[in-house]
């Protein structure tokens, strides 16, 4: 199989109480077809700490247009149709954002992520035209502190479609403690310092979430 080369990421927040719902009818209904149509999804995750009933699901594809062609085979499906009718009502809101792979030299040892299930969700939007700049000074001086305390890289994107100028991480811990511990590390770090020098004045805004991986097979 082709490497994949795009990530829709999608956020859908349910109404009060409809998270675990919408995620009992997804195993049930809208994973089979879209596993069949699209592959199997990259993760998902619930959100813990932030947005409160937030779902979000990432899958890959090979471009746009592979995107494109496989949801309209979906969308004919009749279990498709299924799906939609019975999480009638439970989403509130939903956003995705195409996202691409950041140019970053990773450690593939030590951004292994089995067997740890909660992930940090960092979002930082960046000034128009400086993401290369952002990308660069973090992998000059954070990516080295990512590797010395092998935190797992679930993923680390920049986007392309939908919300512009963001740079999102996803690093994967054992629980909320080696969140904690690690953010200390890294607040601690020589290495930190001058990443923040070097990249406050790029940075518009900043966000951290914390989900909980949820396994849908």
């Amino acid at each position: 199989m082709k490497e994949r080369k795009i990530v829709d990421f999608r956020v859908y927040t349910m109404c009060s109480g409809g998270a675990d719902e919408f995620l009992r009818l997804a195993k049930l209904h809208m994973l089979p077809v879209q596993v069949r149509h699209l592959g199997q999804p990259l993760a998902f995750y619930k959100t813990e700490i932030g947005q409160q009933e937030e779902v979000m699901h990432l899958w890959g594809f090979q471009s746009l247009a592979d995107m494109e062609q496989r949801r309209a085979f979906r969308d004919t499906d009749s279990e498709w149709g299924t799906y939609l009718r019975e999480s009638d009502g439970l989403i509130a809101r939903q956003e995705n954002t195409v996202l691409y792979q950041a140019p970053l030299r990773i450690n593939q040892d030590h951004a292994r992520c089995d067997g740890l299930t909660v992930v940090q969700i960092k979002a930082t939007t960046v000034k128009r035209g400086r993401m290369k700049d952002l990308v660069s000074a973090y992998e000059e001086s954070i990516l080295p502190v990512l590797d010395e305390h092998r935190v797992g890289i679930a993923g680390i994107y920049t986007s392309e479609v939908g919300s512009l100028n963001r740079f999102v991480q996803i690093t994967a811990h054992e629980n909320y403690g080696a969140i904690e511990s690690f953010n200390q590390n890294l607040a601690a770090s020589s290495e930190w310092l001058a990443f923040r020098n070097q990249v406050d004045n790029l940075i518009v805004a900043e966000s951290t979430q914390i989900a909980r991986k949820i396994e849908m097979s």
